[in-house]
């Protein structure tokens, strides 16, 4: 499976510091064996390691024994460790030459350290668990080199399934061409209509806004617009105005001014002006110092001026009112 990461995806990245916080699907894709784990135990060796015996409920891609040793280091700030205890998702390496770390004979795993690569397992019904069936899909795709045909069961779960599986499968959708490419009409309006009613989880709104602007769908930055209202989140804010450029180019600033003309709420301003400064075209630096000049002492103004960086913006933000 070939991966890409569009520029607006990375443009998207770099405005929203949480957009690519879960990479489960990452995990998965890198592991040399995933499989479902019950924790039973763990014990100190030395005084760097801790040895986590673990049980392996599911082998869901290469054949795991039916216990295994998960290597921690006590020394380490691993952002991902195993969780005692628990039924879980374990996406593993193996530890490469075990005696020169001074362990026991034996084979040794250590978990992936991509963020949320560890997620918690319904023990009960582990085969129904979103996070197994994601896992089942790309080690499926995986194994027959293209993912192509997994995107009807990779829509399903970006449609129905919970937070945060349901915006890791969307990110796929953005992240590869193929399966891009393969979203029929119908699809698309579905993400569509998706990514304008949500308006509680903004990473998942995010995700699949990403994906309709990989496709150019109309109505989208519109869809987009009419959510400010109840979504008071910066983060968004710039993500529209790099949605805006993305889609309109210069003629981005034309698309986003309504919205500030017929507001008077401040806040609601406040969140039109940075999605200006986040398009960092001429034309919203000549309306944010048009703005400026209306509206000296402006915070909300000053930040999107920052945040379009252009010399002249800088510099205005820099003069006395």
């Amino acid at each position: 499976m070939i991966a890409r990461l569009p520029s607006l995806l990375l443009a998207l990245a770099a405005a929203n510091a949480t957009a690519l916080a879960q990479d489960l699907r990452s995990a998965i894709d890198r592991a040399e064996f995933v499989g479902v784990g019950r924790h039973h135990g763990v014990r100190p060796h030395g005084e760097d390691f801790l040895l986590h015996k673990v049980a392996v409920v599911q082998n869901l891609g290469e054949p795991l024994a039916d216990e295994i040793t998960v290597l921690e280091w006590k020394k380490v700030a691993f952002h991902v460790r195993p969780a005692i205890a628990a039924t879980r998702l374990y996406c593993l390496h193996e530890v490469a030459e075990p005696a020169r770390l001074g362990l026991p004979e034996g084979r040794y795993f250590k978990l992936d350290q991509n963020a949320g690569s560890h997620p918690a397992v319904d023990p009960k019904a582990p085969e129904r668990d979103s996070s197994v069936r994601l896992a089942r899909v790309l080690l499926g795709a995986k194994r027959s080199g293209s993912i192509v045909g997994a995107k009807d069961a990779l829509l399903d779960l970006a449609l129905r399934g919970p937070t945060p599986v349901r915006t890791e499968a969307t990110r796929l959708f953005a992240e590869r061409s193929a399966l891009l490419d393969a979203l029929h009409a119908v699809d698309l309006a579905t993400l569509l209509g998706k990514a304008g009613a949500e308006t509680e989880d903004i990473d998942y709104k995010l995700a699949l806004a990403t994906v309709c602007a990989e496709r150019r769908m109309p109505g989208l930055l519109e869809g987009l617009c009419l959510t400010w209202p109840q979504i008071d989140d910066e983060n968004f804010s710039r993500a529209v105005g790099r949605f805006a450029r993305h889609l309109h180019g210069e003629a981005a600033t034309e698309q986003l001014l309504p919205w500030l003309q017929r507001s008077r709420d401040p806040k609601l301003r406040g969140h039109v002006m940075l999605a200006l400064g986040a398009t960092s075209t001429d034309a919203a630096l000549e309306a944010l110092l048009r703005i400026k000049r209306l509206e000296p002492g402006n915070r909300a103004l000053e930040a999107a001026l920052r945040l379009h960086g252009a010399p002249a913006a800088v510099e205005a933000v820099g003069k006395k009112n």
